[in-house]
C-alpha cells in the first residue's frame, strides 16, 4: 500500500471554488479508483487543507497522477494556492478498527 499526505493553503477568496473542486475530484476518484482511499480535510477556521490518500500499488498511484480528473483538479487548485501542495510519503503504524498495520 502506498500512502501519501498532501497539505496546502489557498487564497481565502477562493474557498468555495476550491471546496467544489475537491468534492468533484474526490467523487471522481471514488468512481474511477475503487481501490484507492482518498480523504480531504480543511483545517477548521482556516484555509489550509490536508489530503490523505492510499493507493494499492505504484501502478494505481501513477494512474491516479495521469488521470484527467487529477489534471482538472490541479488546474483549478494551483492558481489559488498561497502555499503549493507539499506531498509526503507516510507509513501506517496502526489504524483503529482494523488489523492493518505497517
Amino acid at each position: 500500500m502506498i500512502r501519501k499526505l498532501a497539505n496546502y493553503r489557498i487564497d481565502p477568496e477562493s474557498l468555495e471554488e476550491v471546496e467544489r473542486a475537491i468534492e468533484d475530484f474526490v467523487s471522481a476518484i471514488g468512481k474511477e479508483e475503487p481501490e484507492t482511499t482518498y480523504d480531504a480535510y480543511r483545517i477548521t477556521d482556516d484555509v489550509s487543507f490536508v489530503h490523505l490518500m492510499a493507493f494499492p500499488n505504484r501502478e494505481a498511484e501513477r494512474a491516479h497522477q495521469a488521470a484527467p480528473y487529477t489534471k482538472r483538479f490541479v488546474d483549478i487548485l494551483y492558481p489559488y494556492c498561497e502555499e503549493q501542495p507539499a506531498f509526503l510519503d507516510v507509513t501506517l503504524v496502526k489504524a483503529s478498527g482494523s488489523d492493518e498495520s505497517a
